[in-house]
């Protein structure tokens, strides 16, 4: 029942925001105060910049709903001249202005980009659908004790071969520290852990000296994320052991749904809904690593190495 969550197609348009100043513009609209900016608070943002594009000038608009302010005063006309309220309008219905420039010619470039406030705010929703396909989000409907819920994820082995191929330092093997100066066996991660070398030893003899174990470490976060008080979701975040970056790459790829408490403070209530998070949280991770875990099946028995909760 999973399906994709945008169309693959909406993931291969060009983007809108192509030039540094807009897609700095569409930074700020997502990331302000963290959730980013509201839809009202957008065009409210986008406003203010084209005031600061035209110099700080009135906002006027022409016919064709275009931006056409002038950051400079419309002067006087002198004796015999032409008012120019009387000049006719372009077929384009730009105003024509004294010195023969258009107003349109006159927009900078969040102007020629976006004619109107509804048309940036329409652009930044675009592009999250676009980004949303690109990264192809699914969605997966999973009923539990009678309630149905929504689990967006990705693909987790397709994430992790992303991870391997975008880093900078990969280490693809792990390898043993050695024995302290009291005798004690030396770690500093999960690469040169007993149960990871065993399964690279097992992997390297089934399949060659040149293979390797990919190892993927899962985490769900406590942490309730909430949108304008609409949904609650615990996000599900994932790294790849092999990638040695000096950042540690934490990719969200998922979000469980939250159980909200029972209505009936009763000990059948509390029980039900207890049921309904345990048997949620385990269709989730179901979902999201069952290509993962299907593709270990077939190079080795894989080893569940944790989740912590």
């Amino acid at each position: 029942m999973t399906k994709r969550l945008v169309p693959s197609s909406v993931g291969q348009r060009p983007s809108g925001f192509n030039t540094r100043l807009l897609r700095e513009a569409l930074k700020i609209s997502l990331c302000a105060g963290g959730p980013g900016l509201s839809k009202s608070d957008q065009m409210w943002y986008v406003s203010v910049l084209l005031m600061a594009e035209r110099g700080g000038g009135a906002q006027r608009r022409g016919d064709d709903g275009r931006w056409g302010g002038v950051g400079r005063k419309r002067r006087l006309p002198e004796a015999g001249e032409i008012p120019p309220e009387a000049v006719p309008r372009s077929r384009g219905g730009t105003e024509a202005e004294p010195d023969g420039t258009r107003s349109e010619d006159m927009q900078g470039e969040l102007g020629r980009a976006f004619p109107s406030k509804s048309a940036f705010s329409a652009a930044v929703r675009e592009e999250q659908r676009r980004v949303l396909s690109k990264l192809r989000w699914d969605e997966t409907p999973i009923e539990v004790e009678g309630e149905r819920y929504l689990f967006y994820s990705r693909d987790l082995l397709l994430v992790a071969l992303d991870l391997v191929q975008s880093a900078r330092h990969v280490q693809l093997w792990g390898e043993e520290l050695g024995v302290g100066s009291d005798g004690s066996r030396l770690r500093s991660d999960m690469l040169d852990s007993d149960l990871f070398l065993a399964e690279e030893l097992h992997v390297r003899r089934v399949h060659g000296s040149s293979s390797f174990a990919l190892g993927v470490q899962i985490f769900i976060d406590e942490a309730v994320v909430s949108w304008s008080g609409a949904h609650y979701v615990y996000p599900i975040r994932a790294r790849v052991l092999n990638v040695r970056d000096r950042g540690v790459q934490w990719v969200t790829v998922g979000y469980v749904p939250h159980v909200g408490n029972p209505t009936a403070r009763t000990a059948v209530a509390r029980r039900r809904a207890s049921d309904a998070r345990n048997g949620l949280l385990q269709r989730c991770l179901a979902v999201l690593l069952r290509e993962l875990l299907e593709q270990a099946k077939l190079a080795s028995p894989w080893s569940f190495l944790g989740v912590r909760r």
